[in-house]
């Protein structure tokens, strides 16, 4: 079984966040790797966009889910059955 190492983060975006950072620390990694130069305000920069970037693509995803989730736990109330007449006919 693969390890979950993003569970102690309770935060969707903190997860977000920290994928994006790993994964822009991989691809700089390779960058450099290939190339031989490392251009430190370049990548402080991208890694800088990508976190704000997500953070605020984030907000959007989840907080409409809560917010439609408190409307509808207010609008809808279950009812008790109501009785049958039992008449017959």
């Amino acid at each position: 079984m693969m390890p979950r190492p993003l569970d102690p983060l309770r935060s969707i975006k903190v997860k977000l966040g920290v994928t994006l950072v790993g994964a822009g620390a991989a691809g700089l990694a390779v960058f450099w790797y290939g190339t031989g130069n490392f251009p430190p305000k370049t990548a402080a920069t991208a890694i800088a966009v990508a976190l704000v970037t997500s953070q605020v693509l984030a907000h959007g995803m989840t907080a409409p889910r809560s917010a439609s989730w408190r409307s509808r736990s207010t609008r809808w109330r279950p009812t008790s059955p109501r009785p049958t007449s039992s008449g017959g006919s």
